[in-house]
């Protein structure tokens, strides 16, 4: 087992029984000298050991295996740590390379991430501008159908009016009809006014024959009997009264008939001027009427007829505008869509190529990088294993010439203290 420093320190020797064997100062200095040389040694050691092992984990292999506690070269300690601090410079300045390769690699990959934002951004600028084109296309075409839709409504009210028209006329030949009506009604009243005057006169006439009958029967009656007559006869009074007394039987027939035909005349000549002028109202309403609704139905049918040529002949208009401007508009933005995405797509391919070479590029010699480095720490971990080795050989060669060395000084010890005969005193259990 390896010597420690703890162990020398709690050293204990066998006293002899009659001296002092050896002399306490000097031994005690002596073991102070090993203990702080044998502590520099292990502490130098313990260094290096850390070292070897942080660069050895830093680069996935193993710890150094503890082969105990044991003195290290000072010189061989210090050159072994400058060369692990230099290839740990060499170490950090190829990771600093490789993490630049791996930043150039990002500034790649953010190259071609901008690049497809741009494609994607300038397809929905494409897309865009093509809907708000559709859209303006189809407003037109909106529009188109507005007005087609107004030059309808404009084609039915003319029609409503035709059809107030018509009914105009109608209301027209209504008022000469009714017109007509009143005449015939005003006609068959002057009828019966002269069938009123015509029963009249025949009533008078028959006064008349009357007359004529009880004054013949005057003439050949007895003068006593006219009397009678006249008592019998209230209207032959009447009509004598009326005469005076004095007129004769021809003027009294005479004035009768005279009296029937003025009535008789007159009844005639108002029954035709009522029907006259009946029919002269019935013709002029007929013919206002008439040329109303002629007047009426040629100018709506002429108003209809044009509104429909000019409303056929804007709808078309409209409606081949709209589908021209469509077709013109939906073929420039699919040109510019495709143009746009063909440019976008090459530049995306090219971003891509020129990220993939420079990622493979740097991806080769940041690989070539890491085998020469891995290449040069293997020959650098072999070296520094065979000093290692060199140094616990080392390590064993002086801790055996030092136990050597110890028990020499120990038999001298035992061996001065049996030639002279005296008792030693005790060792202390410990110097410090």
């Amino acid at each position: 087992m390896a010597l420690t420093p703890e162990q020398i320190l709690n050293k204990h020797f066998q006293t002899t029984q009659f001296r002092k064997g050896y002399d306490e100062r000097d031994v005690d200095d002596f073991l102070d000298e090993i203990v702080a040389e044998m502590r520099t040694l292990i502490a130098q050691r313990d260094d290096v050991t850390q070292q070897l092992d942080d660069c050895r984990s830093g680069r996935g292999l193993g710890a150094v295996q503890d082969g105990g506690a044991a003195p290290v070269d000072a010189s061989q300690a210090e050159a072994t740590q400058a060369r692990v601090a230099e290839l740990e410079a060499r170490l950090g300045q190829l990771q600093g390379q490789e993490q630049e390769a791996q930043g150039r690699l990002a500034k790649v990959n953010t190259d071609i991430a901008n690049a497809e934002t741009f494609l994607k951004d300038r397809q929905g600028a494409v897309d865009q501008s093509v809907q708000e084109r559709l859209d303006g296309a189809e407003r037109t075409a909106r529009e188109a159908t507005e007005a087609k839709q107004a030059a309808e409504a404009r084609i039915a009210e003319l029609e409503r009016q035709l059809e107030s028209a018509h009914s105009g006329h109608q209301e027209a030949s209504s008022a000469g009809e009714e017109a007509q009506t009143q005449l015939r009604e005003q006609l068959t009243a002057a009828e019966q006014r002269a069938e009123q005057e015509q029963a009249r006169a025949d009533a008078a006439q028959q006064q008349v024959q009357q007359l004529q009958q009880e004054l013949e029967a005057a003439r050949t009656s007895a003068p006593a009997e006219a009397a009678e007559g006249e008592t019998a006869t209230g209207a032959m009074r009447a009509v004598a009264a009326g005469a005076g007394g004095g007129a004769s039987a021809a003027a009294l027939i005479e004035l009768a008939q005279r009296l029937h035909d003025e009535h008789v005349g007159q009844g005639q000549a108002k029954h035709d001027e009522l029907v006259s002028e009946g029919q002269r109202q019935h013709d002029e309403l007929v013919a206002a009427a008439q040329s109303r609704h002629d007047e009426l139905l040629g100018t709506g049918q002429s108003e209809h007829d044009r509104l429909i040529a000019e409303a056929t002949a804007r709808h078309e208009e409209l409606v081949t505008t709209a589908q021209s401007r469509h077709d013109e508009l939906l073929g420039t933005g699919q040109s510019e869509h495709d143009r746009l995405i063909a440019e976008a797509t090459a530049r995306h391919e090219e971003l891509i190529t020129e990220g993939r070479e420079r990622s493979t590029g740097m991806i080769a010699e940041a690989q070539q990088k890491k085998a020469r480095v891995l290449e040069e720490l293997e020959d650098e971990k072999q070296k520094l294993q065979k000093k290692i080795d060199q140094l616990r050989g080392f390590e064993r060669s002086y801790r055996q010439q030092l136990r050597s060395y110890l028990q020499g000084q120990l038999q001298e010890l035992e061996q001065t203290a049996v030639e002279g005969g005296g008792e030693p005193e005790p060792a202390p259990a410990e110097s410090h």
